[in-house]
């Protein structure tokens, strides 16, 4: 095994691809759905976009989809129309639904709404394009049986994208964001690596019982993460406590147990983490892990109405992300996708001092929303 993993070593220091600069994930979150990639998908499928190549890019993603008989004249393409990640319709009432989801979990009965609400405004609509990094199923809660179809961003879209090179070539802008939009879906998709090292890498992978060993290595690296993750949920308990002793201790908090299952393929597998009670009003704050890490508050609209109805009305002037099923904030604290970790996410999980800035950032977040809740409630209160 040692000479194994010194071989792939030497073949990763020799042929493996580093990061090159990418102005999305500069200024943005490269999981961004809505903000980066539903905004830059869509700028693309809008036959009126600057992209210069009229309605022949989304002509040609119809194509790739087998979605037939949709006039591609007088259309137009919205981000977040009706909470729709992107919406493509035209004069003659065709719609087509996009729901775009790198991480976030589906929500209950959303993409039933989102079809049951185009067709009531009278549209003729196809079944929804559901999109993810990998092609994964809907949650049935979120379809309730109706027809939707399934694409991925590394079966689906990068190939599209490639075949969107040509049409913008001469839109110099166009071209090089586009280049550097691939470059961030083949990295998400784990599709970044040239031939060279994948090539090297397998033949090294044939020799000997190396194929077993890297079986071993699958499970020990599986297990390594929910070392890791238990170290990071620790170390934030702990900073918690050292830094913000006015918070109260923690109700509920990830066990190895639960880590254990987040790493396997049962349902309801997400949706753990820490949790405080809120003190000022009834409810908490929490850190939650779905594949990244978000923090929220939540209080029980049906015990507690009154506390509910407060908590509702500051979600309105907190920064947030979006709400959850009960209505209120969510926001992301950290980019580290504890599923599947970029190399930045797992060198900074291997890091001590990484780790460690990292737990600090999700507790002052933690404590930044305890915070501003209680001193709103205050506010609140006087008036």
């Amino acid at each position: 095994m040692h000479i194994l993993i010194n071989r792939a070593a030497l073949l990763r220091a020799e042929l493996h691809r580093p990061p090159s600069f990418n102005l999305f994930t500069l200024l943005r979150s490269g999981s961004d759905e809505v903000r980066l990639h539903s905004r830059y998908l869509a700028f693309l499928l809008n036959p009126q976009g600057a992209h210069a190549a009229g309605g022949k890019l989304l002509q040609l993603l119809l194509d790739a989809l087998n979605i037939e008989g949709f006039d591609c004249h007088d259309v137009t393409v919205e981000v977040e129309y009706r909470n729709v990640d992107i919406l493509i319709r035209n004069a003659k009432r065709q719609a087509i639904i996009i729901e775009n989801k790198l991480y976030a979990e589906d929500q209950e009965a959303q993409l039933f709404r989102y079809l049951e609400t185009l067709q009531g405004e009278g549209y003729q609509t196809y079944p929804p394009v559901y999109l993810t990094l990998d092609g994964r199923d809907a949650d049935p809660r979120s379809c309730l049986g109706i027809d939707y179809q399934r694409i991925s961003y590394a079966a689906d879209i990068l190939p599209w994208l490639e075949q969107c090179q040509p049409w913008v070539i001469r839109e110099a802008a166009v071209r090089e964001s586009l280049l550097q939009y691939i470059d961030l879906i083949a990295k998400l998709t784990f599709q970044n690596q040239g031939h060279a090292y994948m090539d090297a890498i397998k033949q090294t992978l044939r020799q000997g019982n190396n194929l077993l060993v890297v079986r071993d290595l699958q499970k020990a690296y599986i297990e390594t993460l929910k070392d890791l993750q238990l170290e990071l949920w620790q170390a934030v308990a702990q900073c918690i406590e050292v830094k913000y002793p006015e918070l109260p201790k923690p109700f509920k908090a990830p066990t190895a147990a639960i880590i254990d299952r987040y790493y396997s393929a049962v349902r309801d597998n997400r949706h753990f983490g820490l949790f405080y009670e809120l003190g000022s009003v009834s409810g908490a704050v929490y850190i939650e892990l779905n594949h990244r890490f978000y923090c929220g508050y939540y209080c029980d609209a049906d015990t507690h109405p009154h506390d509910y109805s407060r908590l509702d009305a500051l979600t309105a002037l907190l920064e947030n992300n979006g709400v959850s099923s009960n209505g209120l904030l969510w926001r992301y604290t950290t980019e580290l996708n504890m599923k599947n970790p970029s190399d930045e996410h797992l060198m900074v999980l291997t890091n001590p001092e990484k780790r460690a800035c990292m737990a600090e950032r999700m507790a002052d977040d933690l404590y930044d929303l305890w915070s501003s809740v209680s001193r709103l409630c205050d506010v609140q209160s006087r008036d």
